[in-house]
């Protein structure tokens, strides 16, 4: 689904509260820009993005000037997807699909001048690419930003999106792959946490149930200290994962007397028995 960006985050990097890179809109208002509005933001932008026209005349490159294209480009975006859908107030549309020309062409050009961003713009780009239906088109721009930027601080964000399209299309080992490269002080802790328990699917998928029941095992024990806040929701889903998986391997009934035996102070221990199948 195409959505548009908060207003309140828009506001506030047009005040200069907060560096751009790198930065994400958080769920601070749940209200979005009018049209006249993000008329306001671009042209705000584009007044930016002239000065750093004559920036880069003279061979300078800067972060800034980065910056600026960055979100101008994102401005591009949510203008076109305002004006394919009803906007604000009920403002009908102005053309039937999304025109996503002035956005792609930003982003081209900003990889292009500063190809030391690829990695933040892959993530963007990717977002765009899997709205739009072209999964391969995310691939290639994420796989290329690990190829030539290994190091970058955005890359366990790129192993994260890549792990999601993977596993989205089966490719589980490649998914797992993908998981186990994320690094914990380079993501948010929702993302984390879902990659923490996306090991545990991948792992279930390919018929590895020893190990999926080790990651689904701990997810729960995390979820029950309150040490993971932002996935609660899929703490049952693990439980059901564990039983399935003891209900399915060889063995299964000796191998639950252990594991219960060893963990029976865990208070999931009685949630999975009830959902055991011998």
């Amino acid at each position: 689904m195409i959505t548009k960006t908060p207003l309140l985050f828009l506001m506030i990097l047009l005040m200069g509260a907060m560096p751009l890179a790198g930065r994400q809109p958080g769920p601070t208002r749940n209200k979005y820009p009018t049209r006249a509005e993000l008329a306001q933001f671009a042209l705000r932008f584009e007044q930016l993005f002239d000065r750093c026209v004559d920036e880069r005349s003279t061979g300078r490159r800067s972060e800034r000037c980065a910056d600026i294209l960055y979100t101008l480009g994102w401005i591009y975006y949510d203008q076109a997807v305002d004006e394919s859908q009803e906007g604000y107030l009920g403002i009908p549309p102005t053309q039937p699909q999304p025109d996503f020309s002035k956005f792609l062409q930003i982003y081209q050009l900003l990889m292009e001048e500063y190809p030391d961003v690829l990695p933040r713009v892959s993530l963007r780009m990717a977002t765009f690419y899997i709205a739009s239906g072209k999964p391969d088109s995310a691939k290639i721009i994420l796989e290329q930003s690990l190829e030539q930027f290994p190091h970058s601080p955005f890359i366990s964000r790129i192993h994260f999106r890549l792990a999601d399209i993977a596993f989205t299309e089966g490719r589980f080992s490649q998914s797992y792959d993908h998981l186990q490269e994320i690094r914990k002080n380079q993501i948010d802790s929702a993302s984390w946490e879902r990659a923490h328990y996306r090991r545990g699917e991948c792992m279930y998928r390919l018929g590895n149930f020893d190990t999926a029941i080790r990651y689904f095992h701990t997810f729960v024990i995390e979820c029950d200290a309150r040490r993971y806040r932002r996935t609660l929701g899929l703490r049952c889903e693990a439980v059901k994962f564990i039983a399935s998986a003891f209900s399915n391997m060889p063995d299964g009934a000796r191998r639950w007397n252990d594991f219960s035996q060893e963990n029976r102070d865990r208070p999931h221990i009685s949630e999975i028995e009830a959902r055991l199948r011998f």
